[in-house]
C-alpha cells in the first residue's frame, strides 16, 4: 500500500509542476488555488512520513532504522522546499492581473490584438506624477 502511495505521489508531483506553470501563464486563480491545496497535501504527506518514521510501532521500527538519518534529511529538505514553493505560488497568485501576462505570453503582443485592448499597460507608472518637461533637472 505504501509503495503504491509513493508511486502515485511521484506521478502527481510531475503533473502538478506542469499544471502550475500552465495556470501561472494563464493567470488562473482557481487553478492556482488547486495547485496550492495539493502542495499543502504534499506537505502533510511528508510530515506524516517523518512522524511515522519516529513514532512507528515495533514492526515498522526495523524498516526505518537503517536509513533513518538519510530519510530524515530528505524529508526535512523536502518540507522546506514545499513551504518555499507554497510561498512562491501564493506570491505569483497575488501578482495576477498586474500587467505581466502580455510579456509572458508574447503571442498577444505580436498577434492581431494591440496591447491597449488587452487591458494591460506596457509602461511603468510614474510614482511622482506627470513630469512638466522632458528635460531632466537637478534640484
Amino acid at each position: 500500500m505504501e509503495l503504491a502511495l509513493t508511486a502515485a505521489a511521484l506521478v502527481i508531483t510531475f503533473i502538478m509542476l506542469f499544471l502550475a506553470a500552465y495556470w501561472v501563464r494563464r493567470e488562473s486563480v482557481a487553478g492556482m488555488i488547486t495547485v496550492i491545496t495539493i502542495y499543502f497535501c504534499a506537505l502533510a504527506y511528508f510530515l506524516f512520513k517523518l512522524v511515522r518514521m519516529y513514532a512507528a510501532d515495533q514492526t515498522r521500527l526495523a524498516d526505518y532504522k537503517p536509513a533513518r538519518k538519510s530519510l530524515t534529511s530528505f524529508a526535512a529538505l523536502t518540507i522546506l522546499l514545499v513551504v518555499i514553493t507554497i510561498i512562491t505560488a501564493c506570491i505569483c497568485t497575488h501578482n495576477f492581473n498586474k500587467g505581466l501576462k502580455p510579456h509572458v505570453n508574447n503571442k498577444s503582443l505580436q498577434g492581431k490584438e494591440e496591447p491597449h485592448k488587452t487591458g494591460y499597460s506596457n509602461e511603468m507608472p510614474s510614482l511622482s506624477g506627470p513630469t512638466p518637461s522632458s528635460r531632466m533637472e537637478i534640484d
